[in-house]
């Protein structure tokens, strides 16, 4: 159901694939408890289909289910900090992603994500050092990468 849900996604039918996902991870929560990962990546690819389709209160609740046990912790924090930010619930979605950290090459996006969620907040000063941060980051792995080529 999961693979069907994921191809009605690519195809742009959102609502259908929303009811498969639905219905594939109702019965994975059955089959193997929702701290499987193939239950949690289900659950994910959900969460991500209701945040498209705007409903943010059941994709947050969806985000906080998995926990920070999901092997993506990363994402389903990250997913779960954008979904309130579009919430406008800007400083919880602030403090979630202060949590992750920003030194870690993977946490770039991050802090980017922050730093648009303080300019809504018209925090802009820090904002504004958050992006520089993000560039200095940024420039330091593309430095890293040609110095490879």
């Amino acid at each position: 159901m999961h693979n069907l849900a994921k191809l009605l996604q690519d195809q742009g039918k959102s609502g259908e694939a929303r009811a498969m996902y639905r219905r594939a991870l109702h019965a994975k929560e059955k089959g193997t408890g929702m701290d499987h990962s193939s239950t949690l990546n289900t659950a994910a690819n959900l969460a991500a289909n209701l945040c498209e389709a705007q409903e943010l209160v059941e994709a947050e609740a969806l985000y906080r289910s998995m926990g920070m046990g999901y092997s993506s912790t990363l994402n389903t924090a990250a997913n779960l900090a954008a979904n309130l930010c579009e919430a406008q619930e800007l400083v919880e979605a602030e403090a979630l992603y202060r949590s992750l950290g920003m030194d870690h090459s993977s946490t770039l996006d991050i802090a980017a994500n922050l730093a648009a969620s303080l300019c809504k907040a018209q925090e802009l000063v820090e904002a504004e050092a958050l992006f520089r941060r993000y560039a200095f980051y940024v420039m330091l792995n593309l430095s890293s990468f040609i110095r490879f080529l």
